[in-house]
């Protein structure tokens, strides 16, 4: 449970300054990569287990943003 809730800090961390307009989401299919992003070009590169955790966050995100 702690691990999953570390990935979910992690996420966090990384989409607090993006622009959730200009996201765009690479599902990675080998998962020898961890999930990383690249500012610059505002590309978030994701393991296929992660994915409902970016789902969430985004989601939540959307929410604040829409208040």
């Amino acid at each position: 449970m702690l691990k999953r809730q570390a990935k979910e800090q992690k996420i966090r961390k990384m989409l607090k300054k993006v622009e959730i307009n200009k996201l765009k989401i690479v599902i990675l299919k080998k998962c020898s990569k961890k999930t990383h992003f690249e500012i610059k070009n505002h590309i978030l590169f994701v393991n296929p287990q992660v994915t409902f955790l970016i789902d969430k966050v985004l989601k939540e995100m959307a929410a604040k943003a829409a208040k």
